[in-house]
């Protein structure tokens, strides 16, 4: 409102900022965000470097990710109770499912745990920045 401070605005204000002048209709509010920014928080500047896989990012889908995981969680766990099946009725001599297999099987599971716990990571750092930009 007029009469209160703002501790925020709404990202779709951005695109405006160049829109917006001031009294003798010279500077916009956006060249005067950029001369303070230079001015005072001169580390600033180098921002956009640390976004450079955003545009990538945008297009992925966390449910998506959390999908794909869980497919792959199962996939592991089927492969892990075919080799404790194998495991107990094998009388083939020439059978190397488990030799073959079961090293492959504790890889997998030691990645798939790291990705299920660097998307819950992801999850959790995205709550955080919604909670303190205030998104919708």
């Amino acid at each position: 409102s007029k009469n209160e401070q703002s501790v925020g605005f709404d990202m779709s204000y951005l695109p405006k900022l160049s829109n917006t002048k001031d009294r003798d209709n010279k500077t916009t509010l956006l060249h005067f965000l950029i001369e303070t920014i230079e001015r005072d928080y001169p580390d600033l500047l180098t921002f956009f470097d640390e976004m450079l896989h955003i545009d990538k990012a945008a297009r992925v889908s966390v449910e998506g990710v959390q999908k794909i995981l869980k497919q792959m969680d199962n996939s592991i766990k089927n492969l892990e109770m075919d080799l404790k099946n194998a495991a107990r009725g094998s009388t083939d001599p020439d059978d190397r499912f488990e030799e073959s297999m079961g090293q492959f099987s504790k890889e997998a599971r030691s990645q798939c745990d790291i990705l299920q716990a660097m998307c819950q990571k992801m999850d959790s750092l995205y709550q955080g920045l919604s909670e303190y930009f205030v998104f919708d």
